[in-house]
C-alpha cells in the first residue's frame, strides 16, 4: 500500500480532503457501497471516463506513478 499526496478541493455547496492510497487487491472482489458502479479499468483507459473534479489530481498523480514504474 502507497500513500499518494492527500488534497483539497471546493465545490460550490461543500469541500473535501481526499486521502488516496494506491493498494492491491488479495483476495476477493470489492462491492460498491458508496456508488452504484464499480468497474476496473487501466490507466489507459482513464481519459474515457469523467470524473469528479475531485478525483483529478489523483488521477495525474497515479498516472504519474504508473509511467514511471514502467
Amino acid at each position: 500500500m502507497q500513500r499518494l499526496k492527500p488534497c483539497f478541493h471546493a465545490y460550490s455547496d461543500f469541500s473535501l480532503r481526499l486521502v488516496p492510497y494506491r493498494c492491491a487487491l488479495k483476495k476477493g472482489e470489492p462491492e460498491a457501497l458508496e456508488h452504484q458502479v464499480l468497474r476496473w479499468i487501466t490507466p489507459d483507459e482513464i481519459s474515457l471516463y469523467d470524473f469528479p473534479e475531485a478525483d483529478v489530481p489523483v488521477l495525474r498523480e497515479y498516472m504519474a506513478l504508473n509511467a514511471d514504474s514502467e
